[in-house]
This record gives structure tokens, C-alpha cells and sequence, in this order.
């Protein structure tokens, strides 16, 4: 079976493979079949997150939610685990790609940007941003896994084997690691 993996803003993926535009959405938190239901969760772990604080702040602390009250917070939107959380920052500034986001880091039109640590990597090295920190512990981690709408809800099975087969071969470890090599600073 051909897989295309498209790049779509967040909520536009969550949106299009809820509606039916598209087939399912990849790199998605637990619980998302409540607020999209027509979309089914493939029960095997694609990836682990860590979603990281990143600011030039670098006397700054955040454990949580509360941690946010003081400051303006940007987000990506649809990432809804990260919106979910920062609901008590002073600010949160919603925007469609994490480029935004670490430009306006940049201009100091915010104060912190949370994102997945990879992808926040990626952004800070492509832009060539000096002075950005990451806070640590990761502000949110969990799990990750692949939605497919519900008029596929036949393959859901068969694609949660073929990712536990990829696991048990090492063919997911590869993937991943020659990912990761590419955001590494």
C-alpha cells in the first residue's frame, strides 16, 4: 500500500481527516476521537513527544500549567495537547506553523514558544537563531499515534501490525534515528 504523508497546518490536518479530505492524521495524543469522531486511533505507539519550553529567558521555571501565568506563550494551532495546556499563560498567541512561532521568539513579540522539542530544534537551527534555550523538564510528553477516518476503519488492525512489525525488525528505529540526526544542533 502507498502511504503520501502531506505537510498541513495542524488544525487543518485534524479538520481534513476528520471531514474525509484526507485519510487519517499522524503524530496524534490519545483522546482525540472525542473532540473529531469520526477519526479511529491505530492502538500502537508511533512516537514518543516531548513538548519543550523554548525562550531566551533563561532564569525562567516551568514544571506546568501554572508555571505560564507571568508570560505570553505561542502555539502551534491544532497542537491541541500544548492549547490544552497553556490556557493560564498571561498570553497565548495561536499561529499555523512553527516558523511563526520562532520568529515572533525572535522579535520578542512573545516570550516563550512551546513545541515539540525536535521540531523546535529544527526551526532554531533553519533560521539560524541565536540565544533560544530550552527548558527542561520537557513542559509535556506522552504518546503518539496515527488516526485514520472512519470509512477506513478496516485497516486499523492491519496498520497497528505493520507498525509492530517495523518495531520488531528495527525498520522503526532506523526511521527514527535518521529523523533525529537531522535536528540535532
Amino acid at each position: 500500500m502507498d502511504i503520501e504523508i502531506q505537510l498541513l497546518p495542524g488544525e487543518r490536518a485534524l479538520t481534513n481527516a476528520n471531514n474525509g479530505t484526507n485519510d487519517g492524521d499522524v503524530s496524534r495524543i490519545v483522546g482525540l476521537d472525542e473532540e473529531y469522531p469520526n477519526l479511529m486511533r491505530v492502538p500502537e505507539v508511533i512516537m514518543r513527544y516531548e513538548h519543550v519550553v523554548f525562550t531566551r529567558a533563561v532564569d525562567a521555571k516551568v514544571t506546568g500549567p501554572e508555571d505560564l501565568r507571568p508570560y505570553d506563550v505561542g502555539v502551534v494551532k491544532g497542537w491541541k495537547i500544548v492549547e490544552w495546556n497553556t490556557t493560564k499563560a498571561r498570553s497565548v498567541t495561536l499561529v499555523d506553523e512553527s516558523k511563526q512561532l520562532f520568529k515572533m521568539l525572535d522579535d520578542g513579540r512573545i516570550d516563550m514558544a512551546i513545541l515539540e522539542r525536535m521540531t523546535g530544534l529544527m526551526q532554531v537551527k533553519a533560521l539560524g537563531i541565536k540565544g533560544i534555550h530550552v527548558l527542561e523538564p520537557p513542559f509535556l510528553a506522552g504518546d503518539w499515534f496515527l488516526y485514520l477516518n472512519k470509512k477506513h476503519q478496516d485497516l486499523v488492525p492491519r496498520f497497528a501490525a505493520e507498525i509492530r512489525r517495523m518495531k520488531e525488525d528495527g525498520t522503526h528505529e532506523r526511521i527514527f534515528r535518521s529523523v533525529l540526526t537531522q535536528f540535532s544542533h
